[in-house]
């Protein structure tokens, strides 16, 4: 999948794709933060600041280098534009000039998909205290069935800390081992 932002989509009615994953109830208990930055129509850029650890094996690295995740750093400007594209969402996130995307899709109830080019990756959804998690529950390799014992384990919580949309992602992965941990918070851009 490219690192271009996909072409805006046409106005939709649909709720936003969290909220008819998470559903209604599950999605008005979470913090405005939160609702804020999952809700747009065709698109919106969140901006912020985080810090990226990553993992210092050699597989580790090959895997880093594959998703294009960004590099260590400990205080980095980080955007986010999500775009809606058809059902679903286009994600580009780009660390003090290191983008990499993703594009989130519908699933069953509680959960969704999100692609990085030939993987696929089925993630659970569950919510609660005001925070939402995002766990690998299957995986594919151009379009084939990834064995659960490769399946990458993901620590990973969107929800709210003094007024803000926070998030933190830990990613490790079976042989590899620790990969990349990123966390900060984002906030609507104040120019749009």
């Amino acid at each position: 999948m490219s690192n271009k932002p996909a072409k805006p989509s046409a106005a939709s009615s649909d709720p936003p794709l969290f909220q008819r994953a998470i559903g209604k109830a599950a999605w008005e208990a979470m913090p405005q933060s939160y609702r804020a930055a999952h809700s747009f129509d065709p698109s919106h850029l969140l901006e912020g600041r985080a810090r990226v650890t990553r993992g210092d094996g050699m597989l580790a690295r090959l895997i880093a280098r594959a998703f294009a995740f960004p590099p260590a750093q400990v205080d980095t400007p980080v955007t986010v534009t999500m775009t809606r594209q058809g059902s679903g969402e286009h994600w580009l996130r780009n660390f003090d000039g290191r983008p990499f995307s993703s594009l989130l899709t519908p699933s069953r109830p509680g959960h969704v998909y999100e692609r990085f080019g030939i993987f696929c990756f089925e993630l659970e959804l569950p919510t609660g205290e005001g925070r939402m998690e995002m766990i690998v529950r299957k995986g594919w390799i151009l379009g084939l069935p990834m064995p659960r014992t490769l399946l990458p384990v993901s620590d990973t919580a969107e929800f709210d800390e003094n007024g803000r949309f926070n998030f933190s992602v830990r990613l490790t992965a079976p042989l590899a081992g620790f990969i990349v941990e990123y966390r900060g918070w984002l906030v609507p851009d104040s120019k749009g």
